[in-house]
């Protein structure tokens, strides 16, 4: 019967018996044999007696971290033999024999003595078993690598009786002639992976005639690979007259120790890794924002110290970047930030600091600014870096950012509350247009905690039936009847008083509300609609028009929604319109093409809304299933009327329907005809009203219908 045996200061011996067929070792308790260590696979690898022969072999399973033998990794099935060592992660195990009669090993060359009994087994675990496991212990238990590496030397001298046991990191490898090692010994340990072994004068095979340093007669060279590169090299030798050479069992142990090495050393690196990728952006190798966060709490911890030292934090964001990701794809947007990125850290000082937020936003501390001027030069100078034009793929790549500057001298409670600062600022630069810069003051701190108050008070405002919908008049500009109505919400936070969307919806879009917000507006409007049909005997089928966010697009349960609402007031689908922003199309994806073409097939009717104030063209729209472009009241405010023109014609020629927005008096009214648009709304018709109001027009259209 086989026995696999391990030792270790924490478990004591352990035995485990190798009965005839198949024992399984893995991580997992499912496992013949659970080994509860990371570096185990969940199934490991096999151990296979054959019934007939009683021949034990090994066969690894694919496990991650491998399975060694001897120190050897093992890539075929093995046959194993008594005394051979296995390795499974952290673990060790010796194989045992009992109740079958020895033989010589002629590969080994040695002679396997008598039939072990379990007592014997224990007996028969030698230091260097007991070694090997406790030099596994140690470099897997003490975090610092290297302490567990001054333990393992230490342990390997007085189990060996090695006058110097060290271990060279590859970083240290020029230091080897200090210490006293010949070149003649580590050059092939480090440059061919070859195990040395010298003892005395020898000829070597590979290295001709060795000699070894005064007074040491012998010496052990092993290295130490990790992913096919030397990472160390482990070297041993003794001088003492007294000391035997070293062994090839001594030599063998130092081959399982420099395996437990590499062990502890990938791990040390893979942590370092780790390390590095939570305080490192990975695209630009920048600083991420929990270190910038960390030099913010240093430079503050200088002005501390010294009042006069003055900092600056700026945040920036690049303006319209995800154009660049949409027209040239993502790969060469990478490259974009990444060039960037390196012109950045070339324009900034040497002691300035630079990390990558997130996408294409970026902060930078520069020490030693104190004062708005200084920074506004600066920021002048940051804003020429970023608009030089970037050459890529002989593509010409345009860019440009909204800066926010926070100066320490503002003062502050906490470092980060510095960040902040210069987010606001930013914010408040974007407002202003493109390229804009901004520094932070007291009122842009009273503005945010407005924003924040007006963020509270908007999410109780559903819950407090606060909000309303107006209804503002679509008409046909071919007899200018009342073909429809668009419903717009209003928030009304005071009697007699109605807050515009402009002024909170950015807002509730940030915060989320926005769902509760169009949902309602939805529902509200669909039920007056159905209110009206039954009301009133209108000769034109009459819709109603609502703008959703972009959050509901791509989502899917906007069409349950809407077939809930259909159901529930028995309106036809073409009743309802639904009416989103021309960028909201431009982000689209996979599911936003699903989500419309649902909504197409259920009869509703779509819109893009402020057609023409982006980038896209009209040849994008043959993708899209919709019934309507709504013409930017920019183009009827300031008499753009050759292009409002040609949107109409081409949008005409993709049987599409135009609505003008914002016509104030008679002269665009007539202007719009004679380009043919179909349908119009703005104040010269009517402004938005509500819902009793648009009951009054609806009887005064009804009686004078009746009257004709």
């Amino acid at each position: 019967m086989w026995a696999l045996v391990s030792r270790s200061t924490r478990e004591g011996i352990q035995i485990h018996d190798i009965k005839a067929g198949v024992t399984s070792i893995g991580r997992v308790s499912s496992n013949t044999i659970p080994i509860p260590d990371p570096l185990v696979s969940r199934f490991h690898c096999e151990l296979e007696v054959d019934p007939e022969t009683q021949e034990l072999s090994l066969h690894d399973l694919g496990s991650k971290n491998g399975t060694y033998v001897n120190g050897k990794p093992i890539t075929t099935v093995q046959v194993l033999q008594a005394d051979d060592q296995i390795r499974i992660g952290h673990k060790v195990f010796e194989i045992h024999q009992r109740g079958a009669k020895t033989r010589f090993a002629e590969e080994k060359g040695r002679l396997r003595t008598r039939p072990l009994s379990g007592e014997l087994v224990r007996q028969s675990i030698d230091r260097h078993t007991l070694l090997l496991n406790e030099i596994s212990e140690h470099l897997n238990t003490v975090p610092d690598l290297d302490a567990a590496i001054e333990q393992v030397t230490t342990l390997t001298k007085k189990v060996l009786g090695a006058d110097r046991s060290i271990v060279i990191l590859a970083s240290g490898f020029d230091q080897l002639k200090k210490m006293g090692i010949p070149r003649t010994i580590t050059r092939p340990a480090i440059e061919d992976q070859l195990i040395v072994h010298i003892v005395g004068i020898d000829e070597h095979p590979k290295l001709g005639k060795t000699g070894l340093l005064q007074g040491v007669h012998s010496a052990l060279c092993v290295p130490v690979p990790v992913n096919q590169e030397v990472a160390a090299i482990f070297y041993l030798d003794k001088s003492t007259a007294s000391s035997p050479p070293f062994t090839e069992r001594e030599l063998e142990l130092a081959v399982g120790i420099s395996h437990q090495l590499a062990l502890a050393i990938q791990r040390k690196e893979m942590e370092t890794r780790l390390a590095k990728k939570a305080q490192y952006d990975p695209l630009t190798s920048l600083p991420n924002q929990n270190l910038f966060v960390s030099f913010l709490e240093k430079a503050a911890g200088q002005e501390k110290q010294n009042p006069e030292f003055g900092f600056m934090v700026i945040t920036l964001d690049l303006d319209d970047f995800k154009l660049v990701n949409d027209f040239y794809g993502y790969a060469l947007g990478d490259e974009v930030l990444l060039l960037l990125a390196r012109r950045l850290s070339e324009f900034l000082p040497a002691e300035a600091s630079i990390a990558r937020m997130e996408g294409d936003a970026f902060a930078i501390l520069v020490p030693g600014v104190k004062d708005g001027e200084e920074a506004a030069r600066f920021a002048h100078n940051l804003h020429k870096t970023i608009t030089k034009s970037i050459i890529l793929n002989d593509r010409q790549i345009n860019l440009s950012a909204g800066v926010g500057i926070s100066l320490s001298s503002v003062g502050y409670d906490k470092p980060v509350d510095l960040l902040r600062n210069a987010d606001t600022a930013m914010y408040r630069a974007k407002e202003k247009g493109k390229a804009q810069s901004a520094v932070f003051n007291e009122n842009m701190r009273e503005r945010s905690i407005a924003r924040l108050n007006l963020e509270s008070k908007l999410s109780r405002a559903i819950a407090n039936d606060e909000f309303r919908v107006q209804y503002q008049p679509i008409v046909s500009l071919e007899n200018a009847a009342i073909i429809g109505f668009e419903a717009l919400v209003r928030w009304q936070q005071a009697k007699n008083f109605l807050i515009s969307a402009s002024d909170f919806i950015p807002l509730a879009e940030e915060t989320h509300v926005i769902y509760d917000i169009d949902m309602f507006v939805l529902q509200t409007a669909s039920d007056q609609l159905k209110e009206w049909k039954n009301k009133f005997q209108i000769a034109v089928p009459l819709w109603v028009s609502v703008n959703l966010s972009s959050r509901h697009i791509s989502n899917r349960s906007l069409i349950g929604t809407l077939q809930q609402i259909i159901k529930e007031t028995g309106l036809e689908p073409h009743s309802l319109n639904l009416e989103f922003t021309e960028k909201t199309l431009m982000e689209e994806n996979s599911e936003t093409i699903i989500v419309l073409n649902k909504l197409r097939e259920m009869g509703i009717q779509l819109s893009i809304d402020d057609f023409g104030t982006g980038y896209s063209s009209l040849s994008y729209l043959r993708h899209f299933p919709v019934n309507y472009i709504k013409l930017d009241r920019s183009f009827i405010f300031e008499g753009d009327w050759e292009i409002a023109n040609l949107i109409t014609d081409l949008a005409h020629k993709l049987d599409l329907d135009v609505v003008a927005e914002g016509v104030e008096n008679e002269e665009q009214f007539k202007r719009l005809q004679e380009l043919t648009c179909d349908y119009a709304q703005g104040n010269y018709f009517s402004s938005d009203v509500d819902a009793k109001q648009v009951g009054l027009m609806l009887k005064t259209i009804q009686d004078q219908s009746a009257a004709n």
